[in-house]
């Protein structure tokens, strides 16, 4: 190691040939394209989602009418979103009592044949 001609570890890291600093910052470099290329590759997926019909709605549930299924939630802009139910699950937690009128839900839904149709409805998360 300390014969003149010999390379050591640190001698490559402290600038040496630049070898091995120039495969660290490429290893960096790496690291960073591919955290860049998964996060669009997020966005892009949900930007398909929202171009096939698929629409999150944050709101309060204002009125359930089991006798058709259906469960008007007021968004937080005022606006009232009626959805028909076809998930039984989904209906089992509205006769079950679990989410009720007032609650803060997040929904999930896609439009079929002019239908809103959830399928995902949620309580938000609090106290």
């Amino acid at each position: 190691m300390g014969r003149e001609g010999e390379t050591s570890p640190g001698f490559l890291l402290n600038g040496g040939n630049g070898m091995r600093v120039h495969r660290v910052m490429g290893c960096r470099k790496s690291i960073v394209a591919f955290i860049v290329f998964v996060l669009c590759g997020w966005f892009a997926v949900d930007a398909l989602a929202a171009q096939a019909g698929q629409v999150l709605l944050n709101g309060r549930v204002k009125s359930i009418d089991l006798p058709v299924n259906t469960v008007v939630v007021t968004d937080y802009d005022g606006k009232d979103v009626t959805l028909s139910i076809e998930d039984q699950e989904i209906l089992v937690k509205f006769k079950n009592g679990l989410i009720k009128i007032g609650d803060d839900v997040n929904v999930k839904y896609r439009i079929k044949d002019d239908k809103k149709i959830p399928y995902s409805f949620r309580k938000t998360a609090g106290c």
